[in-house]
């Protein structure tokens, strides 16, 4: 089946139901026919009473039933699937309920063979300003080095000293640096994160903070970015850096938006600033890498690697309170242990 093209449909996870809308599993995304998705019935009777409606439609006001997008009715009127295939004699059935998406005029919207030119919506990308900067311009960027700070020696004003304690302060997972709900008197597209009391320990003031979300002559400087968002097989839109190459990179794996950054490139963005070639320096990035199998197994529900759900935060609570923790090897190491009840011979952290 595939969708019709409406924002609801593309924001939600199709379900489709053996019993009119009583009750509802999620159809499996199609890694092979953009904006498809599927269902398998395997050692299971195929009902006449089937219905497809949104995950998010709890009332199932707009439900898809035989007639797809075409009947107005409240209660769709179910699919008699089961007598579908008996009269087709096929094993495969493709359903198209809108209209407007039909290969030609007069079409029911059910095909034996694939509907080649039929497509939906498989990936788009959101534009962002992204504002670069570096530890030679800004007092809350650091490198790491086997000896300690690897490049932050004191910027704007900031001595070295100052900066440095800011920066050990929050290393490893540090909650509630920002206030939780954004300004309401500010215009919306002009909403920017707050420096919570809490932060002021990471960012040292509010001065600092902010320039990472505003032009600052001398100490950042914006660029355009469109970030690639695709559909994952359990209907969810995502951005993984894990499988994505980044422009100038040859390799997957990290998020590096400004790596081909050069003076032209920042005044296509925003022509009124200056470009601030020093905030393109590259610095060699490290960090810990979760390898043992333990931590790679995926959750039975969620679908998603252990160690990718194993700390609580906006939006999942089904995980462990991780403040304070990755900024120490061992000290994480034992914590990940403890939680998932590991043997001192799992890998964790390398």
């Amino acid at each position: 089946m595939i969708p019709p093209d409406y924002v609801d449909w593309m924001s939600s996870v199709p379900m489709i139901s053996m019993d009119g809308g009583k009750t509802g599993k999620p159809l499996t995304a199609d890694p092979d026919k953009c904006g498809w998705y599927y269902y398998v019935w395997f050692n299971e009777a195929i009902t006449d009473d089937v219905v497809l409606f949104r995950d998010d439609d709890t009332d199932r006001e707009d439900m898809i039933g035989w007639k797809g997008s075409r009947e107005t009715a409240a209660t769709a009127t179910p699919i008699p699937m089961g007598t579908l295939f008996e009269a087709y004699g096929s094993d495969t059935l493709f359903f198209v309920p809108d209209e407007n998406q039909f290969l030609t005029e007069g079409d029911d919207g059910w095909y034996t063979v694939y509907p080649e030119g039929v497509e939906g919506i498989c990936s788009y990308g959101i534009s962002a300003i992204i504002y670069d900067t570096d530890a030679s311009l800004h007092p809350a960027f650091s490198c790491y080095s086997a000896g300690g700070e690897g490049c932050q020696m004191g910027a704007q004003g900031v001595d070295a000293t100052t900066a440095q304690a800011a920066i050990n302060a929050c290393i490893g997972v540090t909650p509630g640096l920002v206030e939780q709900y954004l300004d309401p008197t500010v215009p919306q597209k002009a909403r920017k994160p707050k420096l919570s009391a809490a932060g002021a320990k990471c960012f040292i003031s509010e001065k600092y903070f902010n320039q990472l979300f505003n032009y600052t002559a001398g100490v950042n400087e914006k660029s355009c970015y469109n970030m690639p968002f695709a559909r994952t097989s359990d209907s969810k839109w995502e951005f993984d850096s894990d499988y994505f190459v980044s422009a100038g990179l040859k390799v997957p794996g990290g998020f590096y938006p400004v790596e081909t950054s050069t003076d032209e490139s920042i005044l296509a963005a925003d022509p009124t600033q200056t470009p601030v070639p020093a905030a393109r320096t590259k610095r060699a990035a490290e960090g810990a890498i979760f390898y043992g199998p333990a931590l790679r197994e995926l959750h039975p529900t969620e679908g998603a690697p252990l160690i990718d759900l194993f700390c609580n935060g906006p939006g999942w609570n089904g995980g462990y309170d991780c403040a304070g923790i990755f900024g120490d090897g061992d000290v994480t190491t034992s914590y990940i242990e403890s939680k998932l009840k590991l043997s001192t011979y799992d890998c964790v952290i390398g």
